[in-house]
């Protein structure tokens, strides 16, 4: 599905429906917005939505610049003389909008200044927000192909906030996935307003690219002490318990790829995809709701808390994804050749060939002969589970520096045996809380 964003606006232009030619790749399309003109020169599976500020009816010279009346202008003057009235609900008010028929949906954002006495006191990270979870819930909702991000009418404040957005946006998509960023466009037409041209091109190729690394949005200090869930979850205990596993959860699985355990994926068990995406859209449902509450003031949040929440969900989809592409689940126990095969593509897709070098290197070492009797742990094994410090010489306990340098193959916590001539590994029970620890240490 193709998205089609613009800021909406309302001016006596939009009363009377005035509609303007734009040329779209030597086509005219007549419309009355150039995003109606990209939907129709796309023609199928396409959705256009308008972004309106709640401060738009606020201007009387909309109701005073004619005699004309219409069924619009009667609404519009209805909700300047009764703000009470139309605060409590502005998309009942504004559903009725000339352009609203036109789109595919709408949506209501906080605005900032003073309108006809109209205090309306939002916040530019508040917008971005807004805006963020409305693609946030589309995408997952209904899917997305293809976004389009018309600038060509709304404030700058709305338009950088619109912007802004779509690159959170952007990003959230694309760590998601891995493979299949979305394609994100910049659309605008040339100056309309004092303009003595009858036609009017529209620009529609501008791609937007945001690159994204393998690197966590939050930090351990945001999970100490349940800090960024307590914030997002503020009384609710339940939810704030929720948030706090699921990014335990994340950071295990973050950890143990950054830092070349891979044998940790399989030894502990983690979300299915549609639980992550069921709690990114709970906290996008209680968001929306405090969002509503007060049109004329915004909440205030901390936008970079929400982002790191969503952002670190995502991630984790993102991870789970390649995970159960390439067949890595958890279980017992796992082939040394199934770690360095499938890793191999995982690195890849991560873009961590440092770590895939790495792996091969940990792998060749544990496998290599003895210079002494030209034997391999694999010609020494059993069938049966032994701990992997009868075959490699050292002395001392666990030590988490050493866990991290051999790439998880850490010879107090592995176990191996022999199962038709080839090297089955799994940690043992009783140390995989100290293995946790030190995957926390390395976040």
């Amino acid at each position: 599905m193709i998205y089609l964003y613009q800021i909406g606006r309302l001016d006596k232009d939009v009363i009377i429906s005035q509609k303007l030619n734009f040329l779209i790749d030597k086509n005219f399309f007549e419309s009355e917005l150039s995003s109606f003109a990209l939907k129709n020169y796309f023609k199928d599976n396409v959705k256009c939505i308008l972004i309106y500020p709640v401060s738009l009816p606020f201007n009387k010279r909309l109701i005073s610049d004619s005699n004309e009346t219409n069924e619009f202008r009667e609404i519009l003057k209805t909700a300047i003389e009764n703000p009470v009235d139309y605060f409590k609900n502005p998309r009942e008010f504004l559903k009725d909008h000339p352009h609203t028929k036109y789109a595919d949906d709408f949506i209501v954002i906080h605005s900032i200044g003073e309108f006809e006495k109209q205090i309306f006191e939002g916040t530019f990270d508040d917008i971005v927000l807004e805006i963020f979870i409305d693609l946030v819930e589309r995408f997952f909702k209904e899917g997305m192909k293809e976004l389009y991000i018309d600038i060509s009418s709304g404030l700058n404040i709305y338009v950088s906030a619109l912007i802004e957005a779509v690159r959170h946006f952007s990003i959230f998509q694309n760590i998601g996935s891995w493979k299949e960023p979305l394609s994100v466009k910049l659309v605008f037409s040339e100056p309309i307003i004092g303009s003595s041209k009858s036609n009017f091109k529209i620009f529609k190729d501008y791609e937007l690219k945001f690159k994204v690394f393998f690197s966590s949005p939050i930090t351990m200090a945001d999970l100490t002490n349940y800090k960024l869930s307590r914030k997002i979850a503020k009384q609710d205990r339940t939810l704030k318990n929720k948030i706090q596993e699921m990014l335990e959860k994340f950071a295990l699985s973050y950890s143990a790829i950054k830092n070349n355990t891979t044998l940790v994926v399989y030894s502990f068990k983690f979300h299915e995809e549609h639980e992550i995406k069921d709690l990114i859209l709970q906290v996008v449902a209680n968001l929306k709701d405090k969002f509503y509450s007060d049109w004329q003031k915004s909440p205030n949040f901390e936008k970079n808390d929400y982002l790191k929440l969503f952002l670190s969900l995502s991630f984790y989809i993102g991870i789970i994804k390649i995970l159960k592409e390439n067949s890595v689940n958890y279980s017992d126990c796992v082939c040394l050749d199934e770690i360095k095969e499938k890793f191999s593509s995982i690195y890849q897709q991560f873009e961590l060939n440092l770590n895939e070098q790495l792996l091969k290197h940990e792998i060749s070492n544990l496998t290599r002969q003895d210079k002494k009797t030209g034997e391999t742990i694999i010609d020494k094994a059993k069938e049966e589970w032994q701990s992997l410090s009868e075959f490699i010489p050292g002395e001392g306990d666990f030590q988490p520096r050493n866990f991290i340098a051999h790439a998880g193959f850490e010879r107090t916590v592995t176990e191996v045996k022999k199962i038709n001539n080839k090297l089955y590994l799994r940690y043992k029970t009783d140390s995989l809380e100290k293995i946790k620890e030190a995957l926390r240490e390395a976040f």
